[in-house]
């Protein structure tokens, strides 16, 4: 290492940089190529991000080297990152400290302008194509008891308005302040709890009632030749 300004063009670091680097960081290796080569291949080679086999050349040490030594310090780092938090938390269990309290995913934010217009009594047929009684007799219908998650009324809602709108899960996402695969998973499930419960109130006509529907046909469309249009035929 001669010269600071070679030092700088080498490391990107000077040399009084690089020995507290070599002291902050502890010599655990007593065997190998020596705590000072290991961290000059590494400082090298996050200065210039090149690849293994570059590196390996300009050290003169075997590729596999430059490797396990890249390897051995990433691995060296995340025992000190988990040492650190494993003394932060500890400090905090000792000092009675309520920093790292639960974070809670599902929380509803209110303030989005559709869930204002829901919990203001407002007329709901703009943002959902139905009125508030038909969504509360949908909510008595499907009979939601899940326990967990976003509820029953917001996971409704977020579908009534998917389906109503035809809107991209994305922007449904950004209506309701939810996250894009909760917004999937909210619909999908709606769909098949809406399918499971939909004999119950939509009835298709049997093959004996479709003369009849046949002829309900006609008047609507003013035209007899629409007779026979439930038929098939």
């Amino acid at each position: 290492m001669d010269g600071e300004r070679d030092l700088v063009a080498d490391y990107r670091l000077s040399r009084r940089s690089l020995e507290a680097l070599m002291q902050l960081l502890p010599d655990e290796e007593s065997h190998g190529w020596g705590h000072t080569i290991t961290i000059l291949i590494t400082v090298y080679w996050l200065a210039h991000g090149l690849s293994y086999s570059v590196v390996c050349r300009a050290f003169q040490v075997p590729k596999s080297t430059v490797y396990r030594l890249k390897e051995e310090e990433i691995e060296r780092k995340y025992r000190r990152r988990l040492s650190a938090r494993r003394r932060r938390m500890f400090c905090r269990h000792l000092c009675g400290e309520r920093r790292a309290r639960a974070h809670h995913y599902c929380i509803i934010n209110a303030t989005v302008p559709v869930l204002q217009r829901y919990f203001a009594d407002e007329d709901t047929r703009p943002d959902f194509r139905l009125g508030r009684e038909a969504i509360q007799q949908l909510l008595v219908a499907l009979k939601t008891e899940r326990q967990h998650g976003w509820g029953p009324t917001l996971e409704t809602l977020v579908f009534l308005f998917w389906i109503a709108s035809g809107s991209a899960y994305r922007v449904v996402s950004r209506v309701f302040d939810v996250p894009l695969p909760s917004v999937h998973r909210i619909v999908h499930r709606m769909v098949d709890e809406v399918v499971a419960v939909l004999p119950q109130f939509v009835r298709l006509p049997r093959v004996e009632d479709l003369p009849g529907v046949g002829e309900g046909f006609a008047p609507l469309a003013h035209h007899q030749a629409f007779r026979k249009g439930s038929w098939g035929n």
